[in-house]
């Protein structure tokens, strides 16, 4: 069994017994692997591009789903509640994104000022 194969079984599975079934290796192997430095290394290297993947994959669908809830809470022949209910979450989510933003800017303007004194 590859380091590879086996990776993929452990981001694909639900739990560390399921990998191994599925791997068709014992569970004290696949915890003998995970206690192995370069191979943990290459786990959460591929944990991360897969989180990334996500990530990419939600920003698409954030667009149309934002459009989605603007087109319900405008639209007149949806209950008040329903309307509500739209305007409501398109509040919070903008709230959500904005303190996020706010966040990844401050951080980033830290990195940069951090750079920026290692220069002088």
């Amino acid at each position: 069994m590859t380091d590879e194969k086996l990776i993929a079984h452990l981001l694909s599975a639900p739990t560390i017994r399921e990998a191994a079934i599925q791997a068709g290796i014992s569970e004290s192997a696949v915890y003998k692997k995970l206690k192995e430095y370069s191979f943990r290394k290459k786990l959460n290297q591929q944990r991360a591009l897969l989180l990334e993947d996500v990530r990419v994959a939600l920003q698409v669908q954030l667009l149309s789903a934002v459009k989605i809830m603007g087109d319900i809470a405008a639209d007149e022949q949806v209950s008040a509640q329903i309307r509500l209910n739209a305007c409501d979450a398109i509040l919070k989510h903008a709230s959500k994104i904005t303190d996020r933003i706010e966040v990844d800017t401050c951080n980033q303007r830290t990195k940069e000022e951090e750079l920026m004194l290692l220069d002088i």
